[in-house]
């Protein structure tokens, strides 16, 4: 019991003594007594007052640093050997995969440039494929029992109807256009007449009266117009004051 007490007092003693010390005597005294059975408790004050840094210098001796390495080979064949302990950068080039691009070549420069003429004649066979599609969608609906989901193939088949009117309105405008450039081409001699957008317009419209009369829609597609018609002139009128 004796001695632990009186320990304890020459490590108080050893602390107090490192206490009244200044930095620069710390440093350059080498006499450091053991503080290693000191609690920590104790030390607090002390490392508190000189710091962290001078107390580690006088506990574990001064830091001496390793002095750099130069890494040269004894062979030009030999791989250079480098330290592993290298800072890594903030801002680094990171080499990520590059990120596959779609192509698609329908806007791809390298298929050149769009003809739709040549392009409907090519694909003409999906029109016949459309017509087969909707001649069955045609049966699907009337055998369909369920009323929602015959509303929703009457849907399509008003769908596939509208492409195809759509497809016929493109092919017509080509075979009127073919027809304007072999009436310009016979009459160069003469001065022809070039057709505006208003005649280009009436003319399209004949053919079209031709092709719905000869397919007996033309008295439904009249009936709407003049529907559609009326709800124009409805928008126009002004509105009735209360």
């Amino acid at each position: 019991m004796d001695d632990a007490m009186d320990s304890a007092c020459s490590f108080s003693g050893d602390t107090l003594e490192l206490e009244d010390k200044s930095e620069g005597e710390i440093r350059n005294d080498l006499s450091v007594p053991d503080l290693s059975a000191v609690s920590f408790e104790e030390l607090q004050p002390l490392i508190k007052r000189i710091g962290l840094k001078v107390y580690k210098e006088a506990v574990f001796g001064l830091d001496r640093k390793k002095p750099n390495r130069n890494f040269t080979r004894d062979n030009k064949n030999r791989p250079r050997e480098m330290t592993a302990k290298q800072q890594v950068p903030v801002y680094r080039e990171v080499f990520q995969a590059k990120r596959k691009v779609k192509q698609d070549p329908r806007f791809d420069a390298r298929s050149g440039d769009y003809n739709e003429r040549a392009f409907r004649e090519s694909y003409s066979f999906v029109n016949d494929i459309r017509s087969k599609e909707r001649q069955e969608l045609v049966k699907m609906v009337q055998q369909e029992k369920d009323p929602q989901q015959r509303m929703k193939l009457k849907g399509l088949l008003q769908k596939m109807e509208n492409q195809e009117a759509t497809e016929k309105m493109k092919s017509l405008k080509a075979r009127l256009d073919d027809q304007y450039s072999q009436f310009l081409a016979d009459n160069r001699e003469s001065k022809p007449l070039f057709l505006n957008k208003t005649a280009r317009r009436k003319i399209e419209l004949a053919e079209r009266f031709k092709l719905l009369k000869k397919a007996g829609r033309l008295d439904k597609y009249l009936e709407k117009r003049r529907k559609k018609n009326v709800q124009k002139e409805r928008k126009r009128l002004p509105l009735s004051v209360a």
